[in-house]
C-alpha cells in the first residue's frame, strides 16, 4: 500500500510517497522541482499556482495571491481583477496543482504549521479530500520535527523546536511522557517570519549593489523580483559561510553582486538577537527542574543568518543545536500515515499528544542499539 506524507508551510508544500513501512521518496511537484510554492497568479482566464506565480510577486503583485494558509476560514479576499479569491479557493487550486503527483498514493498524513488551530486544519483536510487527497491525519511541524529526532522518547526527555516559514517564527516545547509525545503550545513571533529576514536579505543586496553602480534593484519591478527570487540561494550560500553572488536583472541593466555571509548575519542581527532571546526563554520554561533540553532547528530555521551565534552567545551552557532535515520530516510524517492505515490510531489532527508507536522494545535494549542522532553546527548544515 502506497502511501504519502505531506509538509506544508505559509509559503511551500513539499511531498514524500512510498509503501507502508518503506522509507519514502521525495516527489517532485513541479518539474525537476520537490517544492511546490503556495501562490496562485491569473494567467490570461485562468488561475496558475506554484514557482510562475512566485515569480511574478515583486513585479506584478496585484496579480498575485500568497501568504493565504494563515488566513484559512478568516473573511478576506484577494481581487485579482477578473477573479476574487477566499483562501480557500487559494489554496484549493494549489492541492488541485498537486494531486496528480500523488496518484495512486492510499492515505495521506500532513504535518502543518503550529499556528494553525483545529478549525483550520479540519478545513484543510476538507480542502484536501475535495481535491482527491485521501487525508488520514496530521500533526504539528514541531510534532513531526520531534519524532524524527527522537522517535524513540528515550532520551531527551524534554525538546525545543525552532521553526520558521514566512508567516511566523515558532518556537515549541515538547515532552515525552509515558508512551506519548506532549506538544505545549508554541511561541508564535509573527514579526519574525521569513518575509522579514528576506527583506534583510534584500536590503543588504541593494546597498550593495547602490555601492557598486548607484543603482537600487528596488527602484525597478523587475530588478526587485530577481533579487527576490534568489533570496533562497542567499540565505543557503550564508548558511554555509561561503559568499553568494546575486545577479540583479533589470529592463535597461545589468549587475553582479557578490554578498558576504558577515554582511548578510551583520544585517539581520537585530533579527537574530530577537529571536534568540524568544527560544532562549522557551528553553528555560521548556525546563523547570534545571533539566537540559534538546534544541532542534529545522533546515529553513537553521538557514537563517546569525540566529544559531545569536542563540550560543544568549545561552551560558552551550546547549548544542541539532538541524533536523526535511527528509527526516518526511520520514516521520509518512509512519504516521502507515500507522493510522493500519488502525494503530485513530484518524484525526494529534494537536497536543501524539502516542509512540506500541511495537517499542524494552527501552534498555533499544536505548543501547540505538544510533546518535546526526548533530550538525548550523554554519555546516547541507
Amino acid at each position: 500500500m502506497t502511501l504519502a506524507a505531506v509538509d506544508f508551510s505559509a509559503d511551500r508544500i513539499w511531498a514524500w510517497s512510498g509503501a507502508a513501512g518503506q522509507t519514502p521518496q521525495i516527489v517532485p511537484l513541479e518539474s525537476a522541482d520537490p517544492e511546490l510554492p503556495l501562490a496562485v497568479a491569473v494567467v490570461g482566464r485562468e488561475l496558475r499556482a506554484g514557482r510562475w506565480a512566485l515569480h511574478r510577486a515583486r513585479c506584478l503583485p496585484h496579480r498575485v495571491c500568497r501568504h493565504f494558509l494563515p488566513r484559512l476560514g478568516q473573511s478576506c479576499v484577494w481581487d485579482l481583477g477578473r477573479y476574487r479569491l477566499t483562501p480557500e479557493a487559494a489554496l484549493r487550486t494549489v492541492l488541485l496543482r498537486m494531486r496528480p503527483h500523488l496518484v495512486g498514493s492510499r492515505g495521506v498524513a500532513l504535518s502543518v504549521p503550529g499556528y494553525l488551530h483545529r478549525e483550520q486544519v479540519s478545513l484543510l483536510a476538507r480542502l484536501g479530500v475535495e481535491a482527491g487527497l485521501p487525508i488520514l491525519g496530521a500533526l504539528p511541524r514541531a510534532a513531526a520535527v520531534a519524532l524524527a529526532a527522537n522517535p524513540s522518547g528515550i532520551a531527551p526527555s524534554v525538546g525545543v523546536v525552532v521553526d520558521v516559514d514566512d508567516h511566523a517564527l515558532l518556537s515549541c516545547a515538547v515532552e515525552w511522557s509515558g508512551h506519548e509525545l506532549l506538544i505545549r503550545p508554541p511561541w508564535i513571533l509573527t514579526g519574525l517570519g521569513l518575509r522579514v529576514w528576506r527583506e534583510q536579505v534584500i536590503r543588504c543586496v541593494a546597498e550593495q549593489c547602490i555601492r557598486w553602480c548607484r543603482r537600487d534593484p528596488r527602484d525597478s519591478p523587475e530588478a526587485d523580483q530577481s533579487v527576490f527570487d534568489q533570496t533562497d540561494d542567499v540565505l543557503e550560500q550564508c548558511s554555509q559561510s561561503r559568499p553568494a553572488v546575486v545577479r540583479v536583472q533589470a529592463v535597461s541593466w545589468y549587475q553582479e553582486v557578490t554578498i558576504r555571509p558577515e554582511a548578510v548575519a551583520a544585517g539581520c542581527s537585530v533579527l537574530s538577537r530577537q529571536a534568540a532571546e524568544a527560544i532562549w526563554q522557551c528553553v528555560l520554561r521548556a525546563s523547570p527542574c534545571g533539566q537540559e533540553p534538546a534544541v532542534w532547528f529545522t533546515a529553513e530555521a537553521a538557514r537563517l543568518p546569525g540566529l544559531a551565534a545569536a542563540f550560543y552567545a544568549r545561552s551560558d551552557e552551550q546547549i548544542p543545536i541539532s538541524m533536523i532535515a526535511l527528509s527526516d520530516l518526511g520520514r516521520a510524517v509518512h509512519a504516521l500515515a502507515g500507522r493510522i492505515a493500519t488502525g494503530e490510531l485513530a484518524p484525526g489532527y494529534l494537536e497536543t499528544a501524539v502516542p509512540l508507536p506500541s511495537s517499542r522494545v524494552d527501552e534498555k535494549t533499544e536505548h543501547a542499539g540505538l544510533s546518535p542522532l546526526p548533530r550538525y553546527s548550523v554554519g555546516e548544515a547541507t
